[in-house]
């Protein structure tokens, strides 16, 4: 099923781009470690399909973030699961059997969500090295499913290619939002789904966090120093919550220069993962509501709103 997806559905990003979509120019020949279109040869890194463009393959922000993660196990917790679907909105009926991309990877939460209901094929897409890393977990070896390095703003597939796309807290890291909406909306089959979560909306708690991230510059300064910055003022956050200071300041005169409030009983360690997903990507845009949905009307379709995101039936 891979090397049929690969050869029927893989198109060279670069020829794609210079041709405003006219042409999808497919392979030409595969190997072990190469793959080439007419004009253009891309890597395979690990089994990996790296398709970005020379100039993004050394390093992504996400690189040194991702390995910070912990991802749910979704086989040994069906109460999260279940919370998670009906979180996404997610019609399991609209997954099982069908080719679904997941647009984003990260960590793998969303990934292994929709391998759990059953799907025909999955395409795991993502910009960052990290996907390398995760392909080789133990708990892939025997899905179906494809990992390919790629860029949303110029997805590297033919137009209509698949069923259903899913993609989790990722459309406001891309460089250009808008434009990696009309890239998932095209290689969205007619019929299909396209489902976001976790989308980065504009309110109070974003609007001070960007201003935070502005203003601090850490995306722009060496890596370890960040970390470093970021684990101290989380650590701190973290036992003014829990001596319950932080209930007796007034943050309209005075805070932390990180306001991380989240919900629930946390620890210090889960404040700080948050924190430099918030701080480090290299993008980070705050996105209106109203944006999301004028999104799909220019694209000839119309969304709703679901607990944690936005779905619209092509």
């Amino acid at each position: 099923m891979k090397s049929l997806f690969i050869k029927n559905y893989l198109i060279c990003p670069l020829q794609f781009n210079k041709s405003s979509g006219k042409v999808e120019d497919t392979l030409t020949k595969q190997s072990k470690s190469k793959i080439t279109f007419k004009n253009q040869t891309y890597n395979i890194v690990d089994k990996v399909i790296d398709m970005r463009f020379s100039e993004d393959r050394e390093y992504t922000s996400y690189d040194n973030i991702l390995n910070n993660w912990s991802i749910p196990n979704f086989k040994n917790d069906s109460k999260i699961f279940k919370e998670s679907i009906n979180a996404a909105g997610i019609n399991e009926s609209d997954i099982k059997d069908k080719v679904i991309l997941i647009a984003g990877v990260g960590g793998g939460t969303e990934l292994n969500l929709i391998l759990n209901l059953k799907p025909k094929f999955v395409v795991a897409l993502d910009f960052s090295n990290f996907l390398i890393s995760l392909s080789k977990k133990e708990y892939y070896k025997n899905l179906p499913v494809l990992f390919i390095m790629g860029d949303l703003c110029n997805i590297p597939f033919k137009t209509e290619s698949f069923d259903y796309i899913f993609s989790g807290g990722i459309i406001q890291m891309t460089r250009t939002p808008e434009l990696a909406h009309r890239n998932l909306w095209r290689v969205l089959k007619k019929k299909g789904y396209l489902n976001y979560s976790h989308i980065y909306l504009e309110n109070l708690h974003n609007r001070r966090i960007t201003s935070d991230r502005l203003f601090n510059n850490l995306h722009n300064k060496n890596v370890k120093y960040a970390k470093t910055f970021l684990r101290i003022y989380c650590f701190i956050y973290f036992i003014l919550v829990k001596t319950r200071i932080l209930k007796l300041i007034n943050r309209k005169s005075w805070r932390l220069p990180f306001l991380i409030e989240l919900s629930g009983n946390v620890n210090a360690k889960e404040y700080y993962t948050s924190a430099i997903d918030y701080y480090l990507p290299r993008y980070r845009h705050m996105i209106k509501e109203e944006d999301v949905f004028d999104w799909f009307v220019k694209c000839g379709g119309g969304a709703k709103r679901t607990p944690k995101g936005f779905i619209s039936q092509k």
